[in-house]
């Protein structure tokens, strides 16, 4: 449950971003959609944290959630569609005549 969290957690502040809200939504986040969507995100990490908080054992449960944090990490990076800047049709850094 807390591995779907961080997950969550990392897709909506990527999503809060603009140039992966052009990936992952297919249009730019305007200012408010933006800050609920890192409001969302930031919520959802510590949404994450509290069954470590409220454990007997919170200092290994403290350590997993690190492990899974930076797993859940990894593998948004790795499933993340990736497109080098100024490659869209519309972008201004895109070189004239091409």
């Amino acid at each position: 449950m807390t591995l779907l969290f961080i997950l969550l957690a990392f897709l909506s502040l990527a999503a809060g971003t603009y140039r992966q809200s052009m990936l992952l939504l297919g249009e730019a986040a305007t200012p408010l959609r933006r800050r609920r969507l890192l409001l969302l995100g930031y919520g959802l990490l510590g949404a994450s944290l509290i069954p470590v908080c409220i454990d007997q054992d919170w200092a290994r449960r403290l350590v997993e959630w690190f492990g899974q944090l930076s797993a859940a990490a990894l593998l948004v990076v790795i499933l993340e569609r990736e497109a080098p800047l100024g490659c869209g049709e519309d972008s201004p850094t895109r070189p004239i005549g091409r």
